[in-house]
Parts: structure tokens; C-alpha cells; sequence
């Protein structure tokens, strides 16, 4: 059986954060967008702040981005993003060389490479397609909602992340895990034989047993 190593993705193999850029593109293409979301940004902020209610702050403003968005042209809209991102024309979003090449080198070596984020699952898979990674994704589920808005699933982050990774058939541990931030992801670092935090000062290193640091660029 191969061994299984995960990675993050925001902010551990990609410079920045997909989904708050995907976000703004879609707040600048229209006035009225962007007027809902100036108006809703106060508020979705005071979620953002708070690990408990993160996800419905998020999700109120991927709604604004999204709204009367069909499926054909979300999957789009992420595509395009996508090829932004691999031709460097996003930014404060692009891939950190180093990450992509332990990619690389994972796989090489005979892994099964498994990325675990908390963006749009959809988004996640388009980001790896545009630079020809066909790895396995597990990500934040998306779905239409009534009001012509698209809305998140179950928040793929921190437990969630272990459980659905257990959930397509992967036990622990895992020979490596990869993140920048070890609130979140500590879960996924506790379960894997080598933990690595990427481009993080977190203080915690002794948390988690073989913790190591890397800086990718």
C-alpha cells in the first residue's frame, strides 16, 4: 500500500488565499456586487474572527460572489482563476516553487498526494488541473442555493479534515503532513508520522511530536 501524504493548500503550496481572491475578482466585475459585499463585509468580518462561527461569514460572502452564478459558469469562473494563478497575474496568489516540487517529488517517489482545504472542493481541483497536477482533492462541498447564491457544505477544516480523509479509505498515520497553520490543521500534523509547518512562527512546535519547519518561496 502506498503511503499517504497530505498537504494544505493556501498559504502552504499557494502564496495566498484562493477563495478571498476568487472572491474579489467576482466583487469587481459588477457595481451592485460590490455594493452588497461593502455592505455585508462588517458583518461577515465579525465571523471571520471567530473559529466557531468562521464558516458563516464565509460563506455570507460567497454568496455575493457567486449569485446567479449557474454551475457551467462557476466551474468557469474557477477555471479562468485558475490559469490566473498559474501565469503569476493574481495577485498575492501564486504557487511557491518549493511546495510544487515536493509535490513532485512525492509522487515520484510512489505516494498517494492528497490535498485537504478548506476552499470550494470545485476550486481546489480546478487551481491543480491548470497546472496538470491530477492529484485527489478533499475540499468544502458547494451547492446552489434557493436564492440564487452558491453556499458551502460542512467546513472541510481542522476534524473535518481527519474525518474526511478517513472517510475515502485513509488510516492513520500518514507518512507526512504539510500546513501552514497549526491552529487549524493540528489535527492532520497529530496524525502524521512527519509534520511539517510551512512559512509559520507559531510557537507550538512541541505539540506535536517530529514537528519541523520549512520556508517555502
Amino acid at each position: 500500500m502506498s503511503k499517504v501524504v497530505i498537504f494544505d493548500l493556501d498559504k502552504t503550496l499557494l502564496s495566498g488565499d484562493s477563495t478571498k481572491a476568487w472572491m474579489l475578482m467576482r466583487f469587481k466585475s459588477g457595481k451592485l456586487r460590490f455594493l452588497c459585499a461593502a455592505i455585508l463585509a462588517p458583518i461577515a468580518l465579525v465571523f471571520l474572527k471567530s473559529n466557531k462561527f468562521k464558516s458563516i461569514g464565509a460563506y455570507m460572502l460567497l454568496f455575493v460572489a457567486s449569485f446567479r452564478m449557474d454551475e457551467r459558469e462557476m466551474i468557469d469562473s474557477f477555471s479562468s482563476f485558475s490559469s490566473k494563478i498559474r501565469d503569476g497575474e493574481i495577485n498575492g496568489v501564486r504557487w511557491f516553487d518549493d511546495g510544487f516540487k515536493e509535490i513532485l517529488k512525492h509522487l515520484k517517489e510512489g505516494r498517494r498526494v492528497i490535498i485537504a482545504t478548506a476552499a470550494p472542493e470545485l476550486l481546489a481541483y480546478k487551481i491543480l488541473e491548470a497546472v496538470n497536477l491530477n492529484i485527489e482533492v478533499i475540499g468544502t462541498p458547494l451547492s446552489k442555493s434557493l436564492f440564487g447564491g452558491w453556499i458551502g457544505g460542512t467546513h472541510c477544516r481542522n476534524d473535518e479534515k481527519v474525518r474526511r480523509i478517513k472517510g475515502i479509505g485513509v488510516s492513520t498515520k500518514w507518512h507526512a503532513a504539510y500546513t501552514d497553520d497549526f491552529n487549524d490543521d493540528y489535527p492532520i500534523l497529530l496524525n502524521s508520522e512527519n509534520p511539517y509547518l510551512i512559512n509559520s512562527t507559531c510557537k507550538k512546535e512541541y505539540v506535536v511530536k517530529n514537528l519541523k519547519r520549512l520556508n517555502w518561496s
